[in-house]
C-alpha cells in the first residue's frame, strides 16, 4: 500500500508545480526491493515469515532493504522543477534533494558526508542496499545513514529514502542464506543510525524534525501529501492491479 501510494502520487505529479513530499514507516517491518530485481535472489520468503515481515516492490531502483525502525520518505516532483529535463536531470536531482537532506542532518547536530557524483567505493551490491555508498547518498563517519532510490517517468520524479533510527543486526538477515555465501555483516557494516538520543524519542516526534528541515533546506516549495477520496481509490486500485499481476513477484 506504501508503494501504491507513491506510485499514484507520481502519476499526478504532471499537474503540481510543487514537491509532494511524505514520511512514513512500514507496518508491519518489511522488505523492500528494487523496481528490477529479481525477488527469488534477495527474498528468504521463509525467514521474513517466521519474522512477520513483508515484503513489496518498489517503482524506484536500486537494492533490497529492510525497513524497520526507520523513517522513509518519499518526495515526488513535476518534471523541470528540481532540475533541467533532458540529460543529467536524473543526477541533478538526486544531487538536489541529497544538499536538503545533508542540510536538515547537520540541523540535527550531525557532520553528514554527501557523495555526489560516482560511487564512493567500488564495491559490487550484490542485490543487497547496505554494500556500498552510491553518489549523492549521505554518511555519518564513513557508515551510511540514508539510501536513496530514484525514477524519473514522463509526470515526474519519484525519490524514495530511509533514515535508520537503529542501526540493522545480523538478526535481520532478509535473503537467501545460500545464495553466493553472503554474510549478514555484508548487509550491517555499513550501516549507520541517528543515535540514542534520537532512538529513544518518540516516531512521531523525530519524523516531524525531519520533515521540518527537509522542507526548509529543500530550494523549491514542498507541500504534504493529502490524500482525497478519489485518491484512495486510485492507490487500492494500484495495490490490486499489482497483487494479481505479480508485480512482487515478477522477473
Amino acid at each position: 500500500m506504501q508503494m501504491a501510494i507513491d506510485a499514484h502520487l507520481l502519476s499526478r505529479a504532471s499537474s503540481s508545480e510543487t514537491v509532494c513530499f511524505r514520511v512514513y514507516q512500514m507496518s508491519p517491518p518489511a522488505v523492500t526491493i528494487g523496481r528490477h530485481q529479481r525477488w527469488r535472489r534477495v527474498i528468504d520468503e521463509e525467514v521474513c515469515r517466521a519474522c512477520g515481515w513483508d515484503w513489496t516492490r518498489r517503482p524506484t531502483g536500486g537494492g533490497a532493504l529492510l525497513h524497520k525502525d526507520e523513517i522513509n520518505y518519499a518526495l515526488v516532483a513535476p518534471r523541470g522543477l528540481l532540475a533541467p529535463q533532458g540529460r543529467g536531470e536524473f543526477r541533478a536531482g538526486f544531487d538536489c534533494i541529497g544538499r536538503a537532506l545533508a542540510g536538515t542532518l547537520h540541523d540535527m547536530g550531525f557532520d553528514p558526508q554527501l557523495h555526489l557524483g560516482d560511487r564512493s567505493e567500488n564495491l559490487p551490491q550484490h542485490g543487497l542496499c547496505g554494500r556500498s555508498i552510491t553518489g549523492s547518498e549521505i554518511a555519518l563517519g564513513g557508515r551510511k545513514i540514508i539510501a536513496a532510490a530514484q525514477m524519473i517517468a514522463p509526470a515526474g520524479i519519484l525519490q524514495h529514502g530511509a533514515i535508520y533510527l537503529k542501526t540493522p543486526d545480523v538478526s535481520d538477515r532478509f535473503w537467501p542464506q545460500t545464495d553466493g555465501g553472503r554474510d549478514a555483516s555484508e548487509f550491517t557494516q555499513r550501516w549507520t543510525d541517528l543515535g540514542p538520543a534520537f532512538r529513544d524519542r518518540p516516531w512521531p516526534e523525530v519524523a516531524a524534525q525531519f520533515e521540518d528541515g527537509f522542507r526548509r533546506h529543500l530550494p523549491v516549495e514542498s507541500v504534504p501529501a493529502d490524500l482525497s477520496a478519489e485518491d484512495w481509490d486510485a492507490v487500492e486500485a494500484i495495490a490490486r492491479r499489482w497483487t494479481e499481476s505479480g508485480w512482487n513477484h515478477a522477473r
